[in-house]
Formats: structure tokens, C-alpha cells, sequence
């Protein structure tokens, strides 16, 4: 069993947790590529449930700042994908090049509703004070 790079779940109060795990070597751009199809899947699902965006909280503890540049292609389209289903965005545990990357990936994908957070607390609470 090939080990998840992107894992993502939507919990009742319509948060889309996600987390990066490992690096995103050549050899796992597969895995990469198949985990977005499952998240995207999960993000319209929930939006043609409930009609409504999801807040999307992304824990990059997990990731070792690893990849290859076509990684960032593929979360940048993924990013893209769900523009019109996530209200903001907020990112925490990354290095600062982790960061850097998800400041590109979030630019190409046209996306400026991404903030990021030392910690997880951090960046909840800051989801919850910004939603509406």
C-alpha cells in the first residue's frame, strides 16, 4: 500500500483539514496526483450537500519541505480547482521554504485568501474569527 502525500477530511463544522506528509519525490507524483482527485471529490461533494464554502485548515508539520517542481503544478491546479469552495485558508508547521512554496502554489492558482500560522491554534483561531 503506497503511502497518502495529501491526506484531507471535512469535518461538521465544514472545515477541510488537510495535511502534507513526506516529500514529493518523481516517484510519488502519482500518489500526489490521485490524493487531489480524492480531495477535490470531497470538496465539491460537501458543497452540493450543503451549499455553502468550506474553511480549509492545512497542517504541513508532516511535510520535509521535499519536492520536484511539478508538485507544485499539481497543488497549484488542485488550489485553482477549489477556489469557489473555500472561503480562506490557513496553513501552519511549515519551514520557511515550505512556506515560500505555498505562497507560489497559491499565487498561480490565483488564490489570495491563504494566511499563514506558527501553530495549529493560531491558525484555527483565526479561521474561526474570520468565518461567516
Amino acid at each position: 500500500m503506497t503511502e497518502h502525500i495529501l491526506i484531507t477530511a471535512v469535518d461538521e463544522a465544514g472545515v477541510l483539514h488537510t495535511s502534507l506528509q513526506g516529500s514529493i519525490g518523481e516517484d510519488r507524483l502519482n500518489v500526489l496526483e490521485q490524493d487531489v482527485e480524492t480531495a477535490k471529490a470531497m470538496v465539491l461533494a460537501y458543497y452540493q450537500k450543503h451549499g455553502a464554502k468550506l474553511r480549509s485548515l492545512i497542517d504541513l508539520t508532516g511535510f520535509d519541505g521535499t519536492y520536484v517542481p511539478k508538485a507544485i503544478a499539481i497543488l497549484a491546479t488542485y488550489m485553482k480547482s477549489n477556489t469557489q469552495f473555500v472561503s480562506q485558508s490557513a496553513a501552519f508547521g511549515g519551514q520557511d521554504s515550505t512556506t515560500l512554496a505555498a505562497n507560489i502554489i497559491a499565487s498561480i492558482a490565483g488564490r489570495d485568501n491563504l494566511k499563514f500560522f506558527k501553530t495549529r491554534e493560531e491558525a484555527e483561531a483565526w479561521l474561526s474569527k474570520d468565518s461567516s
